[in-house]
């Protein structure tokens, strides 16, 4: 437990007795609930409402379905995670975070899931240029981020994440790099089906 709390950030107390306590992202929180509550923490969901088995990665948005790995939106503060869709509704997606299957379930518009590149969505791969806006993965713990591509070569990208400019560029293999959802990106399918 004095590991976990050493991650957290400090607070302030004023002399007028007012206080400030600062934001803590969704990961720090569940691994202070798990160390506070370990039995009720990765019981809470019961073994009848376990993450459905991963069906692999969606194709195309119109795909997605119950079992697909996506990568979902946490806040503007604490960047996107792997999540596992449970359900669709439309545009709204359930969701559940595949690396903590106890927290609740969420709902995100399809604005706030990425699909992670494969081999089979090669289209959206290969539109991919200079200035575009791309999901990027900064590491397994830390979670991926909005990044701005600078560079392309085959498989890899150099990006620079859009909202830390003072962080050096990085390298990522496609694996690294998920797709956000672009308003266009459905009628352009549709386009295409009339074209053929």
């Amino acid at each position: 437990m004095a590991e976990v709390a050493r991650k957290l950030p400090l607070g302030r107390l004023s002399a007028n007795g007012r206080g400030f306590v600062p934001n803590i992202r969704q990961s720090l929180y569940t691994d202070v609930v798990v160390e506070l509550e370990p039995q009720t923490a990765l019981t809470k969901n019961g073994d009848k409402e376990r993450l459905p088995a991963a069906r692999g990665l969606p194709r195309s948005w119109d795909e997605i379905a119950a079992g697909h790995l996506v990568i979902a939106q946490e806040s503007l503060d604490y960047g996107w995670h792997e999540a596992i869709v449970l359900d669709r509704k439309g545009d709204t997606f359930i969701l559940q975070y595949r690396d903590y299957p106890y927290l609740p379930r969420f709902a995100r518009h399809r604005t706030g899931i990425a699909l992670m590149c494969s081999a089979e969505n090669d289209q959206s791969w290969n539109e991919i240029a200079s200035g575009h806006l791309v999901i990027a993965q900064e590491s397994a713990e830390e979670g991926w981020w909005e990044a701005i591509v600078i560079d392309r070569k085959a498989d890899t990208l150099t990006v620079q994440f859009r909202d830390y400019p003072s962080q050096p560029k990085i390298v990522r293999h496609r694996s690294s790099i998920a797709l956000m959802y672009r308003a266009n990106e459905g009628r352009r399918a549709e386009a295409d089906a009339q074209q053929a």
